[in-house]
C-alpha cells in the first residue's frame, strides 16, 4: 500500500482481518497467509492501523527496510 494522493489510504489497513476471514471461509483448509508491504508514509500517517496490524498479528514488512528482500523470501519459503 502506497499514499500517492489526498485520500485515507490508511483505512484500507483496517480491512486486513475481514480480508483473512473472507479468504478461509472461501478455501477452507488451506493455510492463508496475508501481510501487507507498506510504503514509508504510513509510520508517520497511519499509527493507530499500525498497532492494529500489530495487536491482530497481522505482519508487514516497510518498503525501505534495509532487509526487505531477504524477509520477502524468508516469508514466501
Amino acid at each position: 500500500k502506497s499514499q500517492n494522493g489526498p485520500g485515507s489510504v490508511a483505512e484500507k489497513l483496517q480491512t486486513g482481518t475481514k480480508k483473512i476471514r473472507n479468504l478461509k471461509r472461501r478455501f477452507p483448509g488451506w493455510n492463508i497467509n496475508y501481510y501487507y508491504i507498506l510504503d514509508a508514509y504510513f509510520r508517520k500517517k497511519a499509527k493507530a492501523e499500525i498497532a492494529d496490524l500489530d495487536e491482530d498479528g497481522i505482519p508487514y514488512i516497510w518498503n525501505d527496510d534495509q532487509e526487505f528482500e531477504k524477509k520477502i523470501l524468508n516469508k514466501l519459503k
